[in-house]
């Protein structure tokens, strides 16, 4: 029995094509062979290796990228920490899915990947 895939990703004659055949599942394709890709290029990336690499998300059917559906959640968290607990919160949204959504509480930033990969960190301003 051949079960319908969720995400399909097709290579034919060295280009990759992905098909994301479930809403709101997020794949994410790196291509290392940017021998030629030039420098401007909008998905050119270092990975965690420190390798170069294109880099790009896809997801199923919707409406909003993803940076938009994984920014409303840290909006609502920062609005239930400022009404439930009473500690100030911010958020800073990116509206680019390979950048950064910041929640500041109490003046401490937190990053988020705004691809919807989880928590990259936190920092603190540092006055001189």
């Amino acid at each position: 029995m051949i079960t319908n895939p969720d995400v399909l990703v097709t290579v034919d004659s060295g280009v990759a094509s992905v098909n994301v055949n479930r809403a709101y599942l997020v794949a994410e394709v790196r291509d290392y062979d940017v021998g030629r890709t030039t420098e401007d290029h909008p998905h050119l990336w270092t990975d965690e290796n420190g390798r170069r690499c294109t880099r790009e998300y896809f997801t199923g059917d919707s409406d909003e990228s993803i940076a938009a559906r994984t920014g409303k959640d840290l909006k609502r968290f920062a609005s239930d920490l400022e009404e439930r607990v009473e500690v100030k919160a911010r958020v800073s949204l990116c509206s680019r899915d390979d950048g950064m959504h910041v929640l500041q509480i109490d003046d401490v930033d937190f990053y988020f990947n705004a691809n919807g990969t989880g928590y990259d960190g936190w920092g603190r301003t540092v006055n001189p």
